[in-house]
């Protein structure tokens, strides 16, 4: 990747960490997600979800978020 694409994704990253309010486990989930997608736009898609605005039900958004990244047949193990 090129220098440019990697103060890209710093600057949405932080951007991103930023929504996780400082909370341990939803740095890390994100974190996770994270690190399977190289370019610039999946973080961003990431970043403008539209579940960051969600009324919270007590679910961190971080973690709705990195549920609904899962594969089906991971996602049962949660059901």
């Amino acid at each position: 990747m090129e220098p440019m694409g990697h103060l890209k994704l710093e600057e949405v990253g932080k951007q991103i960490a930023a929504k996780c309010k400082g909370l341990p486990l939803a740095l890390k989930t994100i974190a996770g997600m994270l690190r399977s997608k190289s370019e610039v736009e999946g973080w961003k898609l990431i970043l403008r979800s539209e579940i960051w605005e969600l009324p919270h039900n007590d679910i961190l958004p971080a973690l709705v978020l990195s549920y609904n990244d899962l594969p089906a047949h991971l996602k049962r193990c949660f059901s």
